[in-house]
């Protein structure tokens, strides 16, 4: 209760508006820092976590990074050009999908690696028809939709015009550089795994559902881009407090005596009359006609004779 009253407070600042929480953190984040550490008791890393707001990884020479806006024209031209020549039918894309967790750092290490010292652009033994590129699912929406991406890091090997994907997920694939440039050196075996298939895959019955999807929750993600990170997160901790609150409370107890009905209650009623005056008929009866026994009377000393002795003579 003493956090939720803390919460409370906090929200009750003048800020009421996404302009005004803008304007709070624009004022640095200093003040966030503050009160992260003393209502959460978060610890530096952690604050470090929820105030970084630059998630885009520094520019590779050999690996296009893929966005909401350009990832159409890359894919299928190479450039962000659209207007440019499409790349040729046996082009394969190799695009690894990343977040911010550790592991995700280490396979974002390890294919740059590979796009540096691996790939034709860059003088190494990889075939020249195999492009790289990254995408970044915290921050790009619409191709993590296409592609129906729930969990990263994932790589994804394209073919076919983006009409084959291939995912390689973690556990399944090293985040190492030398698993990975195998991987991509050896057709047969990357070709031998399976093709994603199914309603939403592409060429799949339900696969123009995504379309819309995608643009729909690329614009929310747009607009939920805007709000800073901490606000979000006190947000979120007053809907779980209430989340909570509602969980634990008590159903009120119902009686369990059967109610009485009005025609119930008139016969009751009917019942304890009949009974009553059944029992003041019983008592006059008893006290008017009840028979005598004879009682001997004793002779007393006037020589006065009893009743029995009279009846003998």
């Amino acid at each position: 209760m003493v956090r939720l009253a803390r919460l409370a407070a906090l929200m009750a600042l003048p800020v009421a508006s996404l302009a005004q929480f803008g304007a709070l953190q624009d004022m640095g984040n200093s003040v966030a820092r503050k009160v992260l550490m003393s209502v959460f008791r978060m610890n530096e890393t952690q604050v470090e976590r929820i105030l970084e707001t630059n998630t885009t990884l520094p520019t590779h020479p050999y690996a296009v990074d893929l966005t909401d806006k350009n990832w159409e024209a890359v894919l299928r031209t190479g450039t962000d050009n659209p207007l440019e020549n499409p790349l040729p039918d046996d082009t394969v894309w190799a695009v690894l999908v990343h977040a911010q967790d550790q592991i995700s750092k280490l396979f974002v290490e390890a294919f740059n690696e590979v796009a540096t010292h691996n790939s034709s652009a860059s003088g190494g033994s990889l075939p020249p028809n195999i492009k790289f590129a990254r995408l970044n699912y915290g921050s790009e929406t619409i191709l993590t939709t296409r592609w129906w991406l729930w969990k990263v890091p994932v790589l994804v090997i394209s073919t076919k015009n983006q009409r084959h994907l291939r995912f390689f997920k973690q556990g399944q694939l090293p985040p190492f550089q030398i698993p990975i440039a195998r991987l991509l050196s050896e057709r047969e075996t990357w070709e031998n795994w399976p093709i994603w298939t199914g309603s939403l895959a592409p060429g799949g019955s339900r696969e123009w559902m995504l379309i819309p999807i995608a643009e729909y929750w690329a614009l929310f993600h747009s607009k939920m881009s805007k709000i800073p990170n901490f606000v979000l997160l006190m947000l979120s901790g007053v809907l779980m407090n209430f989340v909570l609150g509602w969980f634990h409370t008590e159903k009120p107890k119902q009686a369990t005596m059967n109610p009485v009905t009005p025609n119930e209650e008139r016969r009751a009623q009917i019942k304890a009359k009949i009974a009553k005056e059944k029992a003041e008929a019983s008592g006059l009866g008893t006290s008017t006609s009840a028979p005598t026994k004879d009682v001997p009377s004793v002779e007393g000393s006037s020589g006065v004779k009893t009743r029995t002795a009279s009846k003998r003579k």
